[in-house]
């Protein structure tokens, strides 16, 4: 889950993912699980 997105995308483990958004304002974005237990990263767009 990409929150601030709004997008949802499955990801596998042990695999290399590309996820492409144009997102509409500058700021961080956080990737978590779907249940926001574990945060994968942090997206700083300028």
């Amino acid at each position: 889950m990409v929150r601030g997105l709004g997008q949802s995308i499955v990801l596998r483990a042990n695999e290399s993912s590309t996820v492409e958004f144009t997102p509409e304002e500058a700021g961080e974005y956080e990737v978590n699980c779907s249940m926001n237990m574990l945060r994968a990263a942090t997206l700083r767009v300028r």
